[in-house]
């Protein structure tokens, strides 16, 4: 027994020599842990950075841009500010975006803003409140597009007007981009236009569209030209193209429906 018990110390004795000879293994455990939480930031990273790129080629293939050759690269967005006291009893205010360093893209967005209101309002009005908001449905280096929407008022007049109007504008070239520059409507297209209003839209506002599809058509064979007295815009996004056509102020002053580019890209 007293010839075992000794054996056990001489191993033991043995065994804290062996570790003491060993090297802290503290440091190098340590380490690899920060390299794999940072590794683990800079994938996820590069993953949301390939599936913007990937969304961003989708919408290529699709008729929407074509980034590869774009050479203006558009800074972060900020809010401007328009507003105009100048007619009597009338006050303007228009809140737009201004992308840094792009001051002629800014400079075409506000000015197409204004001059909406003044086509809509007319140059000599009186008595008239607008307040206009927007929002940024889509923006790259090769293609902004912008929706103003709110609300005109004139103090003599039966009810406001809700309005909602768009400006597509491709930064390259500081040049506005109307539907008919991509594509091509005709009476497959708004075919599948009614087809998604039907999905999207309320149904008094379907019965609405159909019942006076002559004039909805006629619209819409004229989009993005207010000139002509026809208050339709498109609008682009990640996913497709929207179209908002004029309804009466009843169910609203206009409504939108959006067609993907799956849709575009079979007519």
């Amino acid at each position: 027994m007293k010839k075992y018990f000794c054996i056990g110390l001489l191993i033991l004795a043995m065994t804290l020599m062996a570790a003491c000879g060993k090297k802290p293994a503290t440091a190098h455990a340590t380490k690899p842990a920060a390299s794999q939480e940072t590794t683990a930031s800079v994938s996820a990273t590069a993953t949301g950075a390939s599936s913007a790129k990937n969304e961003t080629n989708t919408s290529a293939r699709n008729g929407s841009e074509d980034s590869s050759k774009s050479t203006v690269v558009l800074g972060a967005v900020t809010m401007g500010y328009y507003s105009d006291s100048s007619h009597q009893g009338s006050k303007v205010d228009i809140k737009y975006p201004i992308f840094e360093g792009n001051d002629e893209v800014n400079k075409l967005i506000k000015e197409t803003a204004v001059d909406y209101i003044n086509e809509f309002c007319g140059t000599d009005y009186v008595d008239l409140t607008a307040d206009i908001n927007f929002q940024v449905s889509y923006s790259s280096n090769t293609l902004v597009s912008v929706i103003f929407s709110g609300l005109v008022n004139v103090r003599t007049a039966a009810h406001p007007n809700n309005i909602f109007f768009t400006v597509n504008i491709d930064p390259q070239k500081s040049e506005l981009v109307k539907f008919n520059d991509r594509y091509q409507m005709n009476s497959a297209l708004i075919n599948t236009f009614y087809r998604r209003a039907q999905e999207q839209v309320p149904s008094y506002v379907y019965s609405y569209l159909t019942q006076n599809r002559q004039e909805i058509e006629k619209d819409l064979n004229s989009i993005d030209d207010p000139s002509s007295g026809n208050y339709t815009y498109s609008y682009f996004t990640a996913k497709g193209v929207g179209i908002s056509v004029p309804t009466i102020f009843a169910i609203g002053d206009h409504a939108e429906v959006e067609l993907t580019y799956a849709d575009l890209a079979q007519n």
